[in-house]
């Protein structure tokens, strides 16, 4: 796929990070009308993203944070990088059982 750039990857965690879309993705199971309403937000905003991409996109940056938490956490050597780790952080550290 095409890569993402820095500006539409926040553009995708800004419009993630709003409390309705939060609130979604934390309650529904199934949540792909929560991204097709992500797509078309990321599309008004001049980002051509399909609803699978922007899953997939979220997804990979989650696992890039939980990797970097939990060596941040354990103090297990560097904590690998993690792009946006603050804003991350902001955005599922509620999601985040300890």
């Amino acid at each position: 796929g095409i890569r993402w750039s820095r500006q539409e990857t926040r553009t995708l965690l800004s419009i993630l990070g709003e409390a309705e879309y939060i609130q979604r993705l934390q309650t529904v199971h199934h949540n792909a009308d929560v991204y097709q309403a992500v797509s078309k937000r990321m599309q008004q905003e001049g980002f051509r993203r399909t609803e699978r991409q922007c899953r997939s996109k979220f997804k990979v940056l989650k696992a890039l944070y939980l990797k970097a938490y939990v060596a941040h956490a354990t103090s297990v050597g560097d904590p690998p990088h993690c792009p946006f780790y603050d804003t991350l952080d902001q955005l599922l550290r509620n999601q985040i059982v300890t």
